[in-house]
């Protein structure tokens, strides 16, 4: 089983470049998506998944390609960042309710084309730098990717129209929880303490200013810990 994936000639193409293994066939390895299945729901048609080739975010892509064949249209927006792999979501290539998108988040223009090109309602913005320890020692590419990028996703939301914006945030950006303190609440305060936390909590509240200022409807996602297959070895 072969498929051909139009990107730039900058991009890595090869095998041994660890971005399309063609021996990784279906037929020899699982496909991990989820069991659950509702209702689909009303006004929701094509969902941008950014990040959608990185370990979490790309079971969310199988999850939705596979159990929503005829509701929903999947496109997964990623610039193959070195977590993510296109074997990720080997499963779906070539389905009809899936098309994948090479671009950068921190690009409003590419961001644009993808959602105007596929008439996008929803969104969830799973992309971002997310690795503690990466963080102390490259803390600027977590502000542009994390803070800028959600920046950009969300100025393009409101731009286009986007009817959901459902933003994957962590618990991280209420810092440390010794054992004993209360539990925490939505409303609890931010105080992250690193510079990955930091990012993701200035993000949140760009995200809460958008549905202030411009009536953009959100969600905001903090997740735990989060592990499992398709995980990059380095979170292991």
């Amino acid at each position: 089983m072969k498929f051909m994936l139009k990107m730039p000639s900058s991009i890595p193409q090869m095998k041994s470049d660890c971005v399309y293994d063609e021996s990784a066939l279906p037929e020899r390895s699982p496909v991990y998506a989820g069991s659950t299945k509702f209702e689909p729901l009303a006004g929701v048609r094509v969902i941008l998944i950014t990040g959608g080739a990185g370990f979490i975010a790309s079971w969310l892509v199988r999850h939705l390609c596979l159990a929503y064949p005829t509701a929903y249209h999947v496109v997964c927006f990623d610039k193959l960042d070195y977590c993510a792999s296109l074997n990720n979501i080997q499963c779906v290539q070539g389905k009809k309710n899936f098309s994948f998108f090479y671009g950068d988040i921190t690009n409003k223009t590419e961001v644009m084309r993808c959602l105007k090109k596929y008439h996008v309602d929803t969104i969830f913005h799973f992309a971002a730098q997310s690795h503690v320890d990466l963080s102390f020692g490259n803390s600027f590419q977590f502000t542009a990717t994390n803070v800028l990028g959600t920046h950009v996703m969300l100025e393009c939301a409101v731009d286009h129209g986007v009817r959901r914006f459902i933003h994957i945030s962590t618990d991280e950006v209420n810092g440390e929880v010794n054992f004993g303190d209360p539990d925490l609440l939505e409303n609890s305060l931010l105080a992250p303490t690193n510079p990955y936390a930091a990012s993701k909590a200035a993000a949140e509240m760009f995200v809460n200013a958008y549905a202030k200022s411009f009536k953009l409807p959100v969600m905001i996602i903090r997740s735990n810990n989060v592990y499992g297959p398709h995980q990059f070895p380095e979170s292991k």
